[in-house]
């Protein structure tokens, strides 16, 4: 089959499976979802504690996964290169957030400060990278794609799902947030497909049906469509 007839193909499936974003958008509470997303590099367990300790300050509701890079050797004897992602529920705080620090830029500033702050610690047996990749977008998966393509970015409310459009095909292995991709890989390979096909961001994929997805790559096709629409309705959050 050629590309477009694939293409084609994708476009024109069934009806959704799934209800549709304007239905589900109905039951979403006045609060605004927001979430910080910040990722360190290889930290021992006990860093992992103090900076969860020190992001709690800012809101109860935190999680983190702790990512394995098995192909990557950073030691000679043979240790995985990990990374850990942090993601922060600040919308359920978001009126004591503007409060207190006006804004989520100023609140990304006290942040870093207490953070970098763990460096003057003389007993301190680790450096807290001064590198970390952070955003805050509408959703967690949103939040972690967007900090690995630029490091830094604020989204504003309301307006993730633009942000995301505009990232290459190739962000898609990092739209995870609490729940990562079981293969990674797999997002890749779906990244290729859609390239073959002449697509080039997240945003050309809205041409295609939450049924489109849902025939080629059954539940993870369900799952990416989700995660796409930056929708916190639709994913977990911290």
């Amino acid at each position: 089959m050629s590309s477009l007839s694939q293409a084609k193909a994708l476009i024109s499936a069934s009806p959704s499976p799934l209800p549709s974003t304007a239905t589900q958008t109905t039951t979403q509470t006045v609060t605004q979802n927001r979430v910080l997303a910040l990722e360190f590099g290889t930290l021992k367990p006990a860093w992992i504690e103090i900076i969860s300790d020190v992001l709690m300050q800012f809101s109860p509701r935190l999680s983190h996964r702790t990512v394995q890079h098995t192909s990557h050797r950073t030691s000679h004897d043979g240790a995985a290169r990990t990374n850990t992602w942090f993601f922060l529920d600040i919308g359920t705080n978001s009126a004591w957030i503007t409060r207190r620090f006006g804004s989520e830029n100023k609140l990304l500033e006290t942040v870093f400060a207490k953070l970098t702050a763990l460096d003057t610690d003389p007993c301190a047996e680790q450096s807290v990278e001064r590198h970390l990749k952070v955003a805050i977008a509408d959703t967690a998966p949103a939040a972690q794609a967007l900090a690995s393509l630029y490091s830094f970015w604020i989204s504003s409310p309301g307006r993730t799902k633009d942000d995301l459009d505009r990232l290459p095909l190739q962000a898609l292995s990092q739209l995870e947030g609490l729940q990562a991709w079981e293969q990674s890989v797999r997002m890749d390979s779906i990244a290729n497909f859609f390239s073959l096909l002449g697509f080039h961001t997240l945003g050309d994929l809205r041409a295609f049906t939450p049924a489109a997805f849902h025939e080629r790559w059954g539940v993870v096709g369900d799952l990416l469509y989700r995660r796409l629409q930056a929708h916190a309705v639709l994913d977990p959050q911290p």
